[in-house]
């Protein structure tokens, strides 16, 4: 589950489509390809009229000419369900001679979106590397903040290591991100630059994610090489931090409202496990078949994962309560009301949004979800 932050690009995720029989009747057993789900396709302007809830969010994309070095263009779009918004906009970092940092979705671990924006999308903040993975060497990277409008950039802050797993807080103009090589989590003023030390860790960190509250404050899970999963409430206003166990492993795979889902596999027997701990202890256990170790949360006591060929959604109890089928399913990431997801085959696959009720699919057009390297909400 531990990730190198110079792996290359490469997405990790193929899974086959299959079509299993359920012998619990509570379960809704939804493979769109049987036609059991509805499937909302629209052009771009056109509104869609059977969607119960709406789901706002600006997808980035990643476009690459591979010669010359560094030709890549970075692209925003905003969508209201799966109809876009405006205009695509994009970003252009080529006079930097840098590559855009790695992003979750192609990595994992202590990684996190490599291009982040302010509430009315003005500002792009984004992390650049120059780096020679092949050989092994290192030059910088870069936090750069670019004004949507005319193109302009400057560098925020400069680092002799990676920077790969931060946040931009808007309301105190900050951003929060940890330093590899320092094991440092450190707060950056994001108009001055000044870099303030908030904790020093005693282990690196495998896994670093945000998680704003409603409230300013966020919380920030992590994992640590020596196997053990805290939860760091972060206040915003004095950058105060409080450090409590969740549990003890290294097989995190998600965090909600005090609930941890661990992916557990012991490597030597093959055996596999999903794992629920609430208050620091194991809470439920169950055999699992994975076929990758994400699992995303739909709700406050459902999440959904990978199990052999079917994305399957599953209760704080360990019960499988709705599932969904289409070929090579992925889920990329969860939205405030659905799933976003990809299918199909290599070279033609599909991004859609499957509803949280497993009841809806409704197709993004023009997008390739290979391409994705963030869905800011």
């Amino acid at each position: 589950m531990k990730s190198s932050l110079l792996i290359s690009f490469s997405l990790l995720f193929f899974i086959g489509c299959n079509s299993p029989q359920s012998s619990n009747n509570n379960k809704n057993n939804n493979c769109s390809e049987s036609g059991n789900a509805t499937e909302i396709s629209s052009q771009s302007g056109q509104s869609v009229s059977n969607s119960n809830q709406e789901d706002n969010y600006t997808i980035v994309w990643i476009e690459r000419a591979f010669e010359p070095e560094y030709n890549y263009s970075v692209y925003l779009q905003s969508y209201k369900n799966n109809v876009s918004v405006g205009e695509k906009t994009k970003i252009d970092l080529s006079s930097y001679e840098g590559d855009i940092m790695h992003d979750k979705y192609h990595v994992g671990g202590s990684v996190g979106f490599p291009v982040q924006l302010n509430s009315d999308k003005t500002k792009a903040y984004c992390s650049i590397v120059k780096n020679d993975e092949l050989e092994g060497e290192f030059s910088w990277a870069k936090l750069v903040e670019v004004q949507i409008s005319n193109q302009e950039s400057r560098v925020i802050a400069e680092f002799d290591g990676f920077f790969p797993a931060w946040h931009y807080h808007e309301p105190n103009n900050t951003i929060y991100g940890y330093l590899p090589d320092k094991k440092q989590l450190v707060a950056i003023n994001a108009g001055s630059g000044v870099i303030t030390t908030i904790k020093e860790f005693q282990h690196y960190q495998d896994e670093f994610i945000y998680y704003p509250l409603n409230n300013g404050s966020i919380n920030i899970i992590t994992e640590s090489s020596e196997k053990k999963v805290f939860k760091h409430q972060l206040s915003t206003n004095n950058n105060s931090i409080k450090s409590t166990l969740v549990a003890n492993t290294d097989q995190f795979s998600s965090y909600k409202n005090g609930f941890m889902i661990e992916t557990y596999k012991d490597w030597s027997s093959e055996v596999e496990e999903l794992r629920i701990y609430s208050g620091g202890e194991v809470k439920e256990s169950v055999p699992f078949n994975f076929n990758n170790f994400n699992t995303y949360w739909v709700s406050n006591n459902e999440f959904a994962c990978i199990k052999e060929d079917t994305l399957v959604k599953i209760n704080t109890d360990l019960k499988e309560t709705a599932e969904f089928n289409k070929k090579n399913i992925h889920i990329i990431d969860e939205l405030e009301n659905s799933l976003f997801i990809s299918y199909g085959d290599h070279g033609s696959k599909t991004s859609a949004l499957l509803s949280d009720d497993f009841q809806r699919i409704k197709v993004i057009k023009d997008i390739n979800p290979d391409d994705i390297i963030a869905l800011l909400k």
